[in-house]
């Protein structure tokens, strides 16, 4: 038998660049081994601060490849070698068909800590039909993301003064929650009302400390306090405060303090809107629907939402909806929803939320740095929001089935009940349909299924006759 070559190269986000000898198809395809030869060559920027691994701890890579004719599994964990000097992954396989078309998958380990288990770090698969000669594959590889719980730390209350005098100083106080209790990093500025840069310290005034590191105490983060020293200039001064955990997510506030003559000060108590909680879900191929609870001592009816999508494509917003939490007008609790359109399984950029106060039902202005607003920014993560199974059913009917089709079946025939599954890939957007039989599952003189029958027979049939079974049950 003859052998194929296969020659592999992953970069940054391990991407291989594909480049085919092309030769002529056989009219009629023979299965000839051939050898495969994979080079993986390895290189990338260090992005551990929310992943298992990076680039440069890759110890171990192996190749999954599977027949998509028949779905058949040809070799799984096949371990590739790497060449001392120029640092590629090199190996060779056999029993692949000249003209077939194949899914192979790689994954990357680095050893743990105690030097002897192999860890995933990375994985990404892509298709080839296999041509004579060398090929060269391109691969995909999207880090894998640690177990950490990715939470959001809360500014619930902000004490500072209204006005103060010239070169005075006075504290300003920051109470806060995070739910997972890890350490959180702070910072205190004055930023210019147009270009929201940071001012000097003669414009601006100086905080001490203007940033740094709060832990809880025993389950509770006690206030961050900064000592404001204002500037020897009469004017109203933007301050803007942020709070973040160790994964870079944080929630911006601003406040404005007036600085004036020699005058007495009040101190107040201002409350910003709350961002309590935001999450995403997968509607279809390329939409998320985004809700975020938000709490504020304002009416609901007077908050304003904007979403951006920064730092990545170009990505549309729907209308954005609002649901207030109590029939009290008064109250400041609710709901607010909108869809992100276009969004890619490799998305990562940055999602921009802004809450505002001063709006009349939810009209009005609202930015980034806005007085009396609370900006949260979320990092999206490459294959982080999936695809969800889209199953239609058809009409429950029963009849019987023969022995030979229920592998399961003691006798000549079972009475069944069966339905229709349409299933769609969403790596591909293809369709599929099986039908699924069911013994004894519907609950008597209903429709309905009894998920907790014992002693179900379940026979898939590929009932459309194509080649691929996606999403097969």
């Amino acid at each position: 038998m003859k052998k194929i070559k296969f020659i592999y190269i992953i970069s940054t986000v391990c991407i291989l660049l594909l480049n085919s000898c092309n030769s002529s198809q056989e009219e009629n395809i023979q299965e000839s081994q051939k050898a495969v030869d994979f080079e993986v060559n390895l290189g990338g920027i260090n992005r551990a601060e929310r992943f298992l691994g990076t680039s440069d701890e890759i110890k171990k890579l192996t190749l999954d490849v599977l027949r998509i004719y028949g779905n058949r599994e040809i070799v799984k964990g096949f371990e590739l070698t790497q060449e001392e000097n120029s640092g590629k992954w090199e190996g060779t396989l056999n029993n692949l068909i000249v003209g077939f078309d194949y899914e192979i998958t790689g994954h990357a380990y680095k050893i743990d800590d105690d030097n002897s288990t192999f860890i995933e770090i990375f994985t990404g698969s892509t298709n080839h039909n296999v041509t004579e000669g060398t090929n060269i594959l391109s691969i995909r590889m999207a880090p894998i993301l640690d177990e950490r719980e990715l939470t959001v730390p809360r500014i619930t209350r902000i004490n500072r003064p209204f006005q103060m005098e010239k070169s005075d100083n006075a504290s300003i106080q920051i109470s806060l929650t995070n739910s997972d209790k890890e350490p959180l990093q702070y910072r205190f500025r004055s930023i210019d009302k147009d270009t929201l840069m940071s001012l000097d310290a003669g414009l601006g005034g100086v905080f001490t400390p203007a940033s740094g590191v709060h832990s809880d105490d025993n389950g509770t983060y006690g206030l961050i306090e900064s000592t404001y020293t204002s500037p020897n200039l009469v004017s109203k001064q933007l301050i803007q405060v942020r709070v973040s955990n160790d994964l870079n997510i944080g929630v911006t506030s601003t406040i404005d303090i007036y600085v004036t003559g020699e005058t007495e000060s009040d101190t107040s108590i201002n409350t910003n809107p709350v961002i309590e909680s935001i999450s995403g879900e997968r509607l279809d191929n390329s939409t998320i629907v985004w809700t975020v609870q938000i709490s504020d001592d304002d009416p609901f009816s007077e908050l304003i939402a904007t979403f951006e999508y920064m730092f990545g494509e170009f990505r549309s917003f729907g209308t954005t909806n609002y649901k207030s939490g109590s029939s009290d007008t008064s109250s400041g609790t609710g709901e607010v929803k909108v869809v992100m359109n276009d969004y890619d399984d490799l998305d990562d950029g940055m999602l921009l939320l802004t809450i505002c106060e001063g709006g009349s039902n939810h009209l009005g202005s609202c930015n980034y740095g806005q007085i009396g607003s609370t900006s949260m920014s979320f990092e999206l993560i490459p294959y982080a929001y999936s695809q969800p199974l889209i199953v239609d059913t058809n009409d429950f009917e029963t009849g019987s089935v023969s022995h030979n089709d229920s592998p399961s079946s003691d006798d000549s025939s079972d009475n069944f009940t069966h339905f229709v599954v349409n299933t769609v890939d969403p790596r591909k957007n293809n369709y599929d349909t099986f039908i699924i039989l069911l013994n004894d599952c519907l609950e008597e003189n209903t429709s309905q299924i009894n998920i907790n029958c014992s002693g179900d027979k379940f026979i898939n049939d590929d009932i459309d006759n194509d080649v691929d079974d996606y999403g097969k049950p």
